[in-house]
């Protein structure tokens, strides 16, 4: 990401630097514009109407898909199976002057610098706040197809891209159903503080939504990883979960080490199996949907694991392996149904027992989050988003690797990798979109916007550049700083979504 990320410092030529700060509201009167904005189309029949105010992006759901959030503000509408498949929208604040074609040529440029396969032009005869681009690429493994149109909305004070891709084979079939979607997309600024969590015994952190319950077993179990489970608090059954359970063979139990560390005797006939019996001890009733291997964390957790798996099968004492799944399931949680995504690393370690036969040392790490069926789609991207950001503190690492630095510097390579690269919790991703709507986050997150009924633009009003008029009335800054009275100046009020979206509606299209 290092790379990425300098890149994309580029990016930041076309949006602004604002900080996130809490605005005064507006006390004018609520007027509305001479001609109203077009309307966010409604949510059709069957679809979930997706609407977080955590997330501050909005989109229509089909049946079978989901939404996917990347750096906090890219939001993507992918189908559950098929992750090439989707729709996207990424929203930022552009910088005066920008046109439409310079951001759909930038957006690819970045692109391309992470994805050399990504191929971009854009198409037709572009208007200053309109651009259409047409793109190939590949993802998940597949050749794909796309195409983006870049828009300047609100007076030009809001840039949308929004696009849409599928397997190449598919493309044209799909793209009915993805404009759709992509027709259905909504801003406003997200609303609600994330905050920064360390355990009370400090072995991990991780970021979660202001007045969120959190509780752990860190201090209080000998073993080498964290249970954990962050809950939303008006809505209880939806929360983000660590849990690690182990396993042995009943002659381990002898051993009072695996005791002190928490260790449940059971023998299991396949993964499927071990993955149902962890997820029972958390839930009920469990049932697998989806159950795959996630190649790309397998093969990560299987290079820290060499040295040791080649010292094993040297020696002819054991063998040892990780394999990493993808898991969809249904369950209960207190009585309830909720529907589980979560990842399930299976950590063996098979030891040669002679007599006693062959020895295994199990370990089960399931990591993910879960809602009820009818919030599922509403909630997931807030508790991925919380889920990606665990991590465990160097403090811990020393304590559970007995201060050596090695072993303690290949976990947090682990952890780094885990909540750096997005495809590997179900899907493929493209980084340069995420570094992008890492950037853009802090600019579009509480900033105070203000419609100025004169222009359509929407004004940002940070606290310590307010201006008022003679009645107390926030006022257009753009204007004062232009040499006008700010009693003669336009009175703002507050934003709001279809504000934001001014000029989209009825102008998205592939």
């Amino acid at each position: 990401m290092t790379d990425l990320r300098f890149a994309c410092l580029a990016f930041a030529l076309i949006t602004p630097s604002l900080h996130a700060a809490d605005s005064p509201r507006a006390s004018g009167p609520a007027t509305r514009l001479a001609t109203p904005p077009a309307a966010r189309p409604p949510c059709p029949v069957g679809w979930t109407d997706f609407d977080n105010p955590l997330v501050g992006v909005q989109a229509h759901v089909p049946t079978n898909y989901w939404v996917r959030l990347h750096g906090g503000v890219l939001l993507a509408v992918e189908q559950v199976n098929e992750p090439a498949n989707l729709a996207f929208v990424l929203p930022f604040r552009p910088r005066p002057g920008t046109d439409a074609a310079a951001i759909a040529r930038q957006f690819a440029k970045f692109v391309a610098q992470s994805e050399p396969r990504f191929e971009a032009e854009v198409v037709g005869q572009p208007s200053p706040d309109r651009a259409l681009a047409r793109f190939t690429s590949v993802a998940a493994g597949k050749p794909v197809e796309g195409r983006y149109c870049a828009l300047l909305t609100a007076g030009g004070s809001m840039a949308l891209v929004i696009g849409a891709m599928a397997p190449r084979d598919r493309f044209e079939s799909e793209l009915p159903r993805l404009r759709q979607i992509a027709q259905g997309f909504g801003f406003q600024p997200p609303r609600g503080r994330w905050l920064d969590y360390v355990s009370p015994a400090g072995g991990f952190t991780l970021r979660h939504p202001e007045g969120w319950p959190i509780e752990s077993s860190d201090g209080r179990s000998g073993k080498d990883n964290i249970d954990w489970v962050v809950r939303d608090p008006h809505q209880p059954l939806s929360r983000a979960f660590q849990w690690c359970p182990r396993y042995c063979s009943p002659q381990l139990l002898q051993d009072p080490l695996h005791v002190l560390r928490g260790y449940q005797a059971a023998q299991f006939a396949s993964p499927e199996q071990t993955v149902l019996a962890a997820l029972s001890q958390i839930s009920q009733e469990p049932r697998l949907l989806k159950f795959s291997v996630n190649q790309p964390l397998t093969d990560l957790f299987r290079n820290l694991n060499q040295h040791v798996a080649g010292l094993l099968a040297g020696l002819g004492v054991g063998r040892s392996d990780i394999t990493v799944y993808d898991c969809l399931a249904e369950a209960r949680v207190d009585g309830e149904p909720v529907l589980v995504a979560m990842v399930a690393g299976l950590q063996t370690l098979t030891l040669q027992g002679g007599f006693a036969g062959p020895l295994t040392d199990l370990s089960v790490t399931l990591r993910g989050w879960c809602a009820p069926p009818g919030q599922f789609v509403r909630d997931s991207p807030v508790l991925e988003k919380i889920c990606a950001s665990m991590e465990l503190t160097p403090a811990f690492l020393r304590r559970i690797t007995q201060g050596n630095a090695q072993a303690a510097a290949k976990i947090r390579e682990t952890y780094a990798h885990m909540n750096e690269i997005d495809n590997q919790i179900r899907q493929s991703r493209w980084d340069t979109m995420d570094a992008i709507a890492e950037m853009s986050y802090d600019t579009l997150r509480d900033t105070g916007g203000y419609v100025n009924e004169h222009t359509g633009r929407i004004e940002q009003i940070p606290p310590d550049r307010v201006v008022r008029n003679r009645n107390g009335e926030y006022v257009s800054r753009e204007e004062v700083e232009r040499g006008i009275d700010p009693n003669q100046a336009t009175v703002l009020r507050e934003a709001h979504a279809e504000d934001y979206m001014r000029g989209a509606y009825g102008r998205i299209e592939f």
